[in-house]
């Protein structure tokens, strides 16, 4: 099927009101309107290349397979950025010096009618990397000090580093925030792609952030502490016969010598205490939920912030699978976040999931379903399937059937989603499956 440049260009745009349509379409699928699927494929800058040619081959082939909008990386995990920052030369990768992938991929992309949004990693940046070397003060901190990277995994150390989202001044608002602002002032782009918007849970999810800052906001956020006194801890009133009811009174909730503790003991008390004498040890419940408040501000203010630069640039994420289990593990209660992204693309890849592939298609309809009733379908929504992870029976092999990734992308149509995203552009080329995304795509 041939797509025009005007019905390309506007594809996400239409994908908008997709998600009331569709509604429509579960209560009376007779009169809805028929609504048109979008396609959109993660990148890398090396997808792209550094050449004019280069990154003109790259989106004819985006344009081959029906895509409409592609998720460019702008922000690496290791810090580097790939576009010619005024605000932070120090970031932009070396590769980039004297080529603006960037202003390069939003030209060739609208001559074919393609989408471009803009895709940061956001609070995983790298251990040599400039923000951390300007600013280690910036950093996670779990309770012992030590920052993401000094944690074990099963037989190698985890060299990912993270940036505290709480902190003000900090990472989130000197480094973060004004990047998102530079690229939506200074390029035409259709959006802004939002990834690793979390805390580091796929290593210790419940060690960080215990930085000084977290410390010190973290009681004031929940109010567990009174400041303006009195000096002496108020005893708590007893008027129910379990302990928990009594919380109404709000008494001073942190034990006394709270501020003679060191680091790990105020984690300790954070994460095992009791904010009751007597009653159940519940003080962790406001460590999650004062990190699922920190990453809910952030989407926020990046928002706000675009939207006054530039309210037609779209904001989307790469999310967890599960926004109610994320927010507890990662901070990325993202089910909250319908008033500030306009494109949510769930990461329901088949490694995040157990069994054989029968059973992995039979949860990916599963989720992507789930998915679309915890937003309520307020927002549209693209599940997310990532190649390389389909062939985990040919791993030896080294064979990568496409019949597997059209019952992949069939499996996640069964929930009527607004639209697929593939990850990863590199690893479809890799694995010659352009071919089966032109045929499911087209």
């Amino acid at each position: 099927m041939k797509v025009t440049r005007r019905e390309a260009a506007t594809a996400l745009a239409a994908a908008l009101s997709a998600a009331q349509v569709k509604s429509q379409s579960h209560s009376n699928p007779i009169t809805a309107t028929p609504r048109r699927e979008a396609h959109a494929v993660w990148a890398g800058a090396a997808d792209a290349g550094t050449t004019v040619e280069s990154v003109r081959a790259f989106v004819t082939t985006l344009k081959r397979a029906h895509i409409d909008a592609v998720v460019m990386c702008a922000k690496e995990t290791n810090g580097n950025v790939y576009w010619h920052s005024k605000r932070f030369p120090q970031a932009v990768a070396p590769r980039y010096s004297d080529f603006d992938m960037v202003e390069n991929l939003v030209r060739e992309g609208h001559e074919q009618g393609i989408q471009i949004h803009l895709w940061l990693c956001d609070f995983h940046d790298g251990e040599n990397g400039p923000a951390f070397k300007d600013h280690p003060e910036w950093a996670q901190l779990n309770p012992d000090g030590k920052t993401t990277n000094t944690e074990m995994l099963l037989d190698r150390r985890y060299n990912g580093l993270w940036m505290c989202p709480a902190q003000r001044p900090g990472y989130t608002d000197q480094w973060l925030l004004p990047m998102i602002e530079e690229l939506a002032a200074n390029y035409a782009v259709d959006g802004i792609h939002h990834d690793y918007v979390r805390y580091a849970g796929d290593v210790a999810p419940d060690s960080y952030c215990f930085c000084d800052y977290c410390l010190e906001h973290l009681p004031r956020h929940a109010l567990l502490h009174w400041e303006t006194g009195p000096k002496e801890r108020q005893r708590v009133q007893v008027v129910r016969t379990h302990m928990e009811a009594n919380w109404e009174a709000t008494p001073d909730m942190l034990p006394a010598g709270w501020e003679q503790m060191d680091r790990r003991e105020k984690a300790d008390v954070i994460l095992n205490g009791r904010t009751l004498p007597g009653g159940p040890p519940d003080m962790r419940y406001f460590f999650y939920e004062y990190r699922v408040d920190q990453i809910a501000r952030f989407v926020r203010e990046a928002c706000e912030r675009v939207r006054k630069i530039n309210p037609k640039i779209q904001m989307s994420a790469a999310v967890f699978k599960n926004p109610i289990q994320s927010g507890r593990y990662l901070g990325q209660k993202w089910s909250d976040w319908t008033p500030w992204i306009d494109v949510f693309m769930p990461m329901s890849y088949r490694s995040h999931f157990l069994g054989d592939f029968e059973t992995y298609c039979d949860h990916l309809a599963e989720i992507t379903a789930r998915q679309l009733e915890w937003t309520r379908h307020e927002k549209p929504l693209y599940a997310g399937i990532f190649t390389s992870d389909l062939f985990k029976e040919e791993r030896e092999s080294r064979t990568y059937p496409p019949e597997k990734l059209a019952r992949s992308i069939d499996a996640a149509r069964k929930a009527r989603p607004d639209g697929i995203v593939l990850f990863s552009a590199g690893s479809i080329t890799r694995q010659n499956l352009w071919p089966a995304v032109e045929s499911a795509f087209s």
